[in-house]
């Protein structure tokens, strides 16, 4: 487990389209992070997980209409998958984010996670499946905000980013003296590199 002088050293990428430029500016303006409800996650299986009910034995649940939100950030910068998957095919931007609250990084299961008396009730959104393990995520979690609040450090531009939408990100960036640097294609290792 890591401690908590690890996590600081840890850089946290929140990748995103542009293709709602507003979203995007309330990231920027606003130093936050949208805090998604479990429905709202990508993965099928998110909210999903094993239990022994008495009576019934080994039983999968599923989580509905849970008010829990989710904040999900990555420490991972280099995967060609990332950005194809949540910068809308490398068109996007990756945002490095310092957040002001503490984040638990994920464990990756071949199974899913297999709940047991005294875990803490948020225990089953740190455990994924081992298909997720190239995002490397770490994850915030809440009840009550809606937001994850911190500090961008850099905005990182997409391979594919259209140039008109490189001049917006970079007025925006500028207002706010967050400095921009650009992604490109390592064609020998398949990754990207930050220039």
């Amino acid at each position: 487990m890591e401690s908590k002088s690890d996590i600081t050293q840890v850089k946290f990428y929140k990748y995103r389209s542009l293709n709602n430029f507003e979203r995007f500016a309330d990231i920027v303006v606003n130093h936050r992070l949208y805090c998604s409800s479990i429905a709202d996650l990508n993965d099928p299986m998110e909210g999903f997980f094993h239990a022994n009910i008495v009576d019934h034995g080994f039983v999968t649940l599923e989580i509905s209409e849970d008010q829990t939100r989710v904040c999900s950030l990555s420490s991972n910068i280099e995967d060609i998958r990332l950005w194809a998957h949540y910068a809308d095919d490398h068109r996007g931007v990756a945002i490095a984010f310092q957040p002001n609250e503490k984040l638990t990084k994920v464990s990756y299961s071949e199974k899913l996670y297999h709940i047991k008396e005294g875990d803490h009730k948020y225990q089953r959104l740190f455990t994924k499946l081992i298909a997720w393990e190239y995002e490397k995520e770490y994850r915030y979690i809440s009840e009550e905000k809606h937001f994850l609040e911190g500090k961008i450090q850099k905005i990182i531009l997409g391979v594919k980013t259209p140039e008109a939408t490189k001049d917006l990100v970079r007025i925006i960036a500028e207002k706010q003296n967050i400095p921009i640097f650009q992604s490109k294609l390592d064609t020998e290792k398949y990754k990207i590199k930050i220039t």
